[in-house]
């Protein structure tokens, strides 16, 4: 079933291990075949603690994650990745975080 952009921002992602990651706060698309590649995901404290990322003093630590880790989207947005293993894929790239 088709689900709207608006149903996916704030939407919690969790981890393999039914960890909290955080929450979606945007999408990226590919304008080419309007398909969504990337969420951006404001991290829980006890995430960003885990993925070793400061946040700023007024915004939550953001990451961008490619959506070839999204197990599936219901009610929550469930990964196929345990938080170590997307820490593993983490990379720092001019400023922004990116989980491939």
């Amino acid at each position: 079933m088709p689900i709207g952009i608006e149903e996916l921002i704030g939407k919690s992602v969790i981890g393999a291990a039914g960890n909290y990651v955080g929450e979606v706060s945007n999408i990226e698309i590919d304008p080419s075949n309007w398909q969504i590649t990337h969420l951006h995901i404001n991290l829980s404290e006890k995430a960003a603690k885990e993925f070793c990322i400061k946040k700023s003093l007024l915004k939550r630590a953001n990451i961008r994650l490619s959506t070839a880790v999204i197990n599936n989207v219901d009610v929550i947005i469930r990964l196929n990745k345990f938080i170590r293993e997307l820490k593993n894929g983490l990379c720092k790239r001019s400023g922004e975080i990116l989980i491939v």
